[in-house]
């Protein structure tokens, strides 16, 4: 509770993401209403601006940091768990491959827990050290917003199906970016979001490393990615399959009832 209230108490801009979310689901519906029935290609082209957008964010944070610091950290390498969808957005928005359906898989329910990553992390540790709006701010909303935006459109526009055999190839993946980016941290001793090595990244995360190391802390993360993917993709698939035996149930019904 007391990182929730530290958090809450020096992040002045919850309204703003309050108002975004709401936009966001907005041009979601407007998005899918216009493109549903649209080739998968121009399905795409959302995704393929968005990605622009995220690469021009980027940039500018990093100038804006590098600027204010006088030199490059190195907690500034976009390799926070929300960097994700820089690797994952180019592997399946610009041309259909053999990837596109796994890449598409990392960028949904990642992307769709992202926005709370806004609210019990932040982002940048020193941004909750600022009472002021400034380009971190703006950077942190917009980009979480588009990456749950962009989740709920690959899901709306049926881009991308949830099936429970997919789950273990996402949960592989999750790790390994984990691991990945959990030795990269260690080796250039950064202070990265919730891969913060020196403790000064996400609160939220800190108090488990602080309990329990940092390497089994992220273990721990991993084990909670395992579990919650397989939750939320064998829920679906359950649904998914009691919905279809109903739903051939109810033909029979009706064929028998014609005849």
């Amino acid at each position: 509770m007391n990182v929730l209230m530290f958090n809450f108490k020096y992040w002045n801009s919850i309204g703003a993401l309050l108002a975004g979310i709401g936009v966001t689901i907005v041009l979601v519906v407007l998005s899918t209403m216009y493109l549903k029935n649209k080739s998968e290609k121009t399905k795409l082209l959302p995704i393929q601006i968005c990605f622009y957008i995220l690469i021009i964010l980027e940039v500018a944070k990093i100038y804006y940091l590098i600027a204010r610091d006088g030199g490059f950290n190195a907690n500034r390498y976009p390799i926070v768990f929300c960097s994700i969808v820089m690797f994952t957005y180019p592997m399946f928005c610009f041309k259909k491959n053999k990837l596109s359906d796994f890449a598409m898989g990392m960028s949904v329910l990642p992307c769709l827990v992202s926005i709370l990553f806004v609210f019990l992390t932040v982002g940048d540790a020193d941004l909750m050290q600022s009472g002021k709006f400034n380009i971190i701010h703006f950077h942190s909303i917009i980009y979480h917003l588009i990456m749950f935006g962009i989740s709920l459109y690959l899901i709306t526009v049926k881009l991308y199906k949830f099936e429970f055999k997919k789950s273990v190839g996402i949960a592989i993946g999750l790790s390994g970016y984990v691991l990945m980016a959990t030795l990269l941290t260690v080796f250039i001793q950064g202070d990265i979001s919730f891969f913060g090595y020196g403790f000064n990244g996400s609160p939220v995360f800190n108090f488990l490393y602080q309990k329990v190391g940092y390497f089994p802390g992220n273990l721990c993360v991993m084990l909670l990615m395992w579990i919650v993917t397989f939750l939320v993709y064998g829920l679906i698939q359950i649904c998914s399959n009691i919905k279809h035996k109903n739903n051939n149930k109810n033909k029979c019904l009706e064929e028998n009832n014609n005849d």
